[in-house]
């Protein structure tokens, strides 16, 4: 899905791309979409097992991922019903295991 970051109207107006390309810096990729993915396209990330990856995924976004930094402790995946999609050491590991897991899919 591809949508305009051209400004919507007149003078003093901008449209979306200011908040597309502002995080490129800082993940060294260039951003070229903009929009509202649907829930169930959409991928979180958190360090709470409960209320980032159960809860998120019982509102039916599509994939959690459990980071094991922060407050996570070690074994409390198995706690959560339902369970996250992806377990990763760090932030930076879960985002290129999914990257992966996506390609593949």
């Amino acid at each position: 899905m591809k949508t305009s970051t051209a400004p919507s109207g007149g003078l003093g107006e901008s449209g979306a791309g200011a908040l597309v390309s502002a995080p490129s810096p800082a993940g060294r990729v260039k951003a070229d979409v903009a929009g509202k993915p649907a829930p169930a396209d959409a991928a979180v990330f958190g360090d709470d097992a409960e209320s980032d990856v159960a809860g998120l995924l019982g509102c039916g976004i599509g994939t959690a991922a459990l980071v094991k930094t922060g407050k996570c402790r070690s074994g409390v995946e198995t706690d959560v019903n339902p369970a996250p999609g992806l377990l990763a050491g760090n932030l930076a590991s879960a985002v290129d295991r999914l990257l992966c897991w996506r390609k593949i899919a």
